[in-house]
């Protein structure tokens, strides 16, 4: 008999699932119901099948994505590999959409919080980590229809994030973020400074300002006049690849000219160059350097193939959706005119919104 936990997690896919089915309903027609349906259900079989594998586990949902089928390892004894291949995932998650941030109220009072922020599409991804977490608040934007999950308990933040990203830094510059408002968690959370000492220190971490040319202290090892992947390797997992990809990669048709589309996979960055430099090589991709951005993409046939087959049932995400379109689009060789369907079928896939009033109630269910 499942308990009141289990029935809630599987109530939360359920409710998000078919919200989203019926509005890709209204998107797919004709011959290309086929492709999105088959899509939508790997992905509700993921959702589902390797979230609640049975009574026993159905408490540990989120964490059996990252444990395999067959193991009996339970969630009080989660062998430290498989919490390890979610903290590289995780941090490559926060490399792309994660902030560390601190200030002072109107109360003259300093609050800190650690948030990741989505579209409420992707508002699973969240509830992902914050099963995993086992902490945090995941928190709507109504008006703009944004969710974030936070961490704002300064114990919590002390105790369970630092640890994360203490042994996993970061690989892009906001490691500097997290370094400055690690230096402060701590400070203020130093019970032998006193007021005064804390308000001074706070005060100058605050103000200072991240160097045009800082790098995460993670990747100096990655020279750029003599970089491959054996060293590559060392410095960036494949989980955290994953992890940055559902934040920050696009999987794209391009219209070449006008009897070609193209498939096309992106990552692009502002800062970070070298970062980008070594997702490349994993993926056997080229950097473009652009006035105000850097990225890294391809539409080369081999190269696509390859990002097909590295980021196959990995994607925990919503994107996992764009990505299987994309990715049987692609081996199935689809006509021009299917391929232009599918683009625009995969553009409206991107504006889909979740209603405020479907998810309302999985916030006062789940915080």
């Amino acid at each position: 008999k499942k308990d009141k936990l289990s029935i809630n997690i599987t109530r939360c896919g359920k409710i998000l699932w078919s919200e989203i089915l019926r509005k890709l309903t209204t998107i797919f027609r004709n011959k290309i119901p086929m492709i999105v349906i088959m899509s939508w259900k790997w992905g509700q079989s993921a959702w589902y099948n390797k979230t609640i594998i049975s009574s026993e586990t159905t408490r540990n949902a989120f964490y059996s994505i990252f444990i395999n089928k067959n193991s009996n390892i339970r969630f009080a004894t989660i062998k430290e590999k498989e919490i390890d291949k979610f903290h590289k995932w995780f941090c490559g998650l926060v490399d792309g959409d994660g902030t560390f941030y601190f200030n002072k109220t109107r109360d003259n009072y300093w609050t800190f919080y650690f948030k990741i922020g989505q579209s409420n599409y992707n508002i699973r991804l969240l509830y992902f980590v914050k099963k995993i977490l086992k902490y945090g608040s995941i928190n709507i934007n109504k008006n703009n229809n944004d969710a974030e999950f936070r961490i704002r308990d300064q114990k919590t933040l002390s105790e369970v994030i630092l640890p994360i990203f203490d042994k996993y830094p970061l690989l892009t510059s906001k490691q500097f973020n997290y370094e400055i408002f690690r230096e402060a968690l701590l400070f203020t959370i130093n019970k032998q400074y006193t007021k005064e000492e804390k308000e001074n220190k706070l005060q100058f971490l605050k103000s200072q300002v991240k160097p045009l040319c800082y790098e995460s202290k993670a990747i100096h090892i990655l020279d750029n006049n003599n970089i491959n992947l054996q060293i590559v390797n060392t410095v960036i997992s494949k989980e955290w690849v994953v992890g940055f990809t559902e934040a920050e990669g696009s999987f794209y048709l391009v219209k070449k000219d006008k009897n070609r589309i193209c498939h096309m996979f992106e990552i692009t960055q502002k800062l970070d160059k070298k970062v980008l430099d070594a997702i490349a090589i994993i993926l056997d991709m080229k950097v473009i350097q652009k006035k105000t951005y850097n990225t890294v993409l391809t539409t080369n046939q081999k190269s696509v193939h390859k990002v097909i087959n590295y980021f196959f049932k990995q994607i925990k995400g919503i994107k996992s959706l764009e990505y299987r379109i994309w990715s049987r689009s692609f081996n199935k060789q689809y006509s021009y005119n299917e391929l232009l369907q599918i683009q625009e079928k995969i553009r409206k896939i991107r504006s889909i919104r979740i209603p405020f009033h479907c998810i309302s109630s999985l916030l006062i269910m789940f915080n």
